[in-house]
């Protein structure tokens, strides 16, 4: 995409995919049974036995970082509550935390697509 402005030109990467796509490591690099925070891409790793599962720590209120506490998620800005899944419980949040699409290869290497969600109705119990 060029983008002409005021007689100045600056090209832009095309939109594409791959910018969405995301590696985060190897399976076993991640603990069994607890959450790992990645901040540079503001999202949670949960990996169990048979399952990993990625949610976003963006607060579905006004998109600050929320932290992992006891009982879920909670955001330090405005105080809305998470459970451990990421549903929403209160404050002013009004939805859920996003919950990404993940990938994981034959070798156990793990992607991440940022632009796609997946359904709310997964557990880790």
């Amino acid at each position: 995409m060029v983008v002409i402005a005021a007689g100045l030109v600056e090209i832009l990467p095309p939109e594409t995919e791959s910018y969405s796509i995301i590696k985060i490591g190897h399976i076993d690099d991640y603990p069994l049974n607890e959450f790992s925070f990645i901040p540079a891409k503001k999202i949670y790793v949960y990996r169990a036995r048979h399952l990993i599962r990625v949610v976003s720590a963006v607060c579905t209120h006004l998109g600050c970082t929320v932290n992992k506490t006891d009982q879920g998620f909670q955001c330090p800005c405005h105080g809305s509550h998470f459970d451990k899944i990421g549903n929403f419980c209160s404050g002013p949040a009004s939805r859920p935390l996003d919950r990404f699409q993940v990938q994981v290869s034959e070798k156990g290497l793990m992607t991440v697509n940022l632009k796609q969600t997946v359904d709310r109705d997964f557990n880790i119990d």
